[in-house]
């Protein structure tokens, strides 16, 4: 009879176990599904996009922005190309395909930064971030473009809760609708065609030859109006400035930052991008404007208001908001879109 109950004992432990087991393994299960891989990816991406912010911010202060520009796609190529080489990534580049698509992105990419570099000179760190996370508000316009089909109304429902969030946080007034404000309105648009093109080159290009193209073509871009600049604007005196101020250590501080994130940033984006188009993952961009907020109130003391605090929550609201994820390459319908 003690054996018959051991036995008894042993088999409910197993059955209580099992239900437990299943759970587990379904929840691994669902993270390797790469609709929730590229959530994860995106989410890290939005929150590297903010330290990227605030170091930018640091930075402006200390070097010209058309220099900082220049630097903020230069050290990470020289960052990227040594680790790709011995991992042997140039091997592919014999054929080079998708040129003017890269090159395409690039431009629009310097363009964005630019305008936010800009603004960030004249606007504070989360307005700046806002306008920058605002990207998925003209990412359905692009996509209705080039693909030639509409948003669902899941994705459409998460992007104006999302808006909504933003409003609450700005609390437009008449500092939102400066004339600067142009700027950051230029940066939302950009970015959003900026995205769109990086999906395009995602399908045909692995994460690391995107990187690499998309650092050499930025950094030769970038050069060009810093040339100008240095030539024809930048005083004698502002330039025995700017040579000093490269050789404090506490200038690179912010620039090797500004760098690193920079890499991390266009890698998580590029994974998550594999795995979803683009417009789907849309409204996880705003989650860099609270991560943005976070960092003003740990950096400056700035501490959120209650209307800062519903928009936080509404625009995590939005990014948990069931939608139809498109996985690269799509459906056969959206293929016979018009």
């Amino acid at each position: 009879m003690h054996h018959v109950a051991v036995i008894e004992s042993w088999a409910l432990v197993r059955y209580k176990k099992a239900p437990i087991n299943m759970q587990i393994k379904r929840f691994f299960n669902h993270l390797s599904q790469p609709e929730t891989t590229a959530i994860i990816y995106m989410v890290l991406s939005s929150m590297f996009a903010a330290l990227f912010a605030f170091f930018g911010k640091v930075g402006v202060e200390e070097l010209p922005f058309a220099l900082l520009l220049f630097l903020r796609f230069f050290i990470p190529l020289v960052l990227v190309v040594p680790i790709f080489f011995f991992m042997g990534v140039f091997k592919k580049f014999h054929e080079l395909h998708n040129v003017g698509l890269q090159l395409l992105r690039s431009f629009v990419e310097v363009i964005c930064q630019y305008c936010f570099f800009a603004y960030l000179i004249h606007g504070t760190l989360l307005h700046a971030t806002l306008f920058w996370s605002s990207a998925p508000l003209f990412m359905p316009i692009f996509y209705r473009w080039f693909h030639g089909y509409r948003s669902d109304r899941a994705n459409l429902m998460a992007i104006m809760i999302g808006l909504i969030g933003v409003i609450c946080i700005i609390k437009p007034d008449k500092g939102i609708f400066d004339p600067y404000s142009i700027l950051g309105v230029m940066v939302a648009i950009t970015s959003a065609l900026s995205q769109i093109l990086n999906g395009f080159n995602r399908e045909k290009h692995s994460n690391e030859e995107n990187l690499i193209y998309f650092f050499t073509f930025t950094s030769i871009i970038s050069f060009l109006p810093l040339g100008l600049y240095a030539i024809i604007f930048l005083p004698e005196s502002l330039r025995f400035k700017t040579s000093m101020a490269l050789q404090q250590f506490s200038v690179w501080i912010p620039l090797i930052a500004i760098s690193v994130t920079t890499i991390l940033i266009q890698t998580f984006r590029g994974i998550a991008f594999k795995r979803v188009k683009p417009l789907y993952l849309g409204p996880l961009f705003y989650l860099a404007i609270p991560f943005s907020g976070l960092i003003e109130y740990w950096m400056y003391g700035v501490s959120p208001d209650f209307l800062s605090v519903v928009g936080s929550l509404l625009i995590i609201l939005s990014s948990f908001i069931k939608r139809d994820m498109k996985p690269v390459g799509g459906s056969a319908q959206e293929k016979q879109a018009p």
